[in-house]
């Protein structure tokens, strides 16, 4: 897998899922960006798909999660903003897992950012550890 290639993509898709987030359906732009983002979804899904299934796989197993994995596209958050110190996220970013270790009260998520491609483990919105990198 082409970690330059995966993180392109997933600049790609990320900064057009935000550019979407503030658009509301109304807008005349609205259609284009939604068809644009769910072509770079769908060539994504076709590059990377089999080989992140199956990191999200091992991830899965290294927590501990019986977890079902799901399409690689999932995992990304439909908006993502870097303040150079600080990554926002939208409020319900990528798919929630169940981790024993963690019980039921937290919101656990695993989620699949850029720059570096990498999948993150997310605690009640905070990004508590880098599980995988690219």
């Amino acid at each position: 897998m082409d970690s330059k290639q995966l993180n392109g993509s997933l600049v790609e898709i990320v900064s057009l899922r935000t550019e979407l987030s503030y658009m509301s359906y109304s807008d005349e732009q609205y259609d284009v960006v939604e068809d644009r983002l769910h072509e770079l979804e769908d060539t994504f899904v076709d590059t990377f798909g089999d080989a992140l299934e199956d990191v999200i796989g091992d991830v899965l197993a290294q927590v501990k999660s019986d977890s079902d994995v799901l399409l690689p596209t999932s995992y990304l958050p439909q908006s993502l903003e870097d303040s150079g110190t600080n990554l926002e996220m939208d409020d319900e970013p990528g798919v929630t897992i169940d981790i024993d270790e963690y019980g039921n009260e937290m919101d656990i998520r695993l989620v699949l950012l850029p720059n570096p491609a990498r999948l993150v483990l997310v605690l009640n919105g905070d990004i508590v550890k880098d599980l995988w990198s690219a």
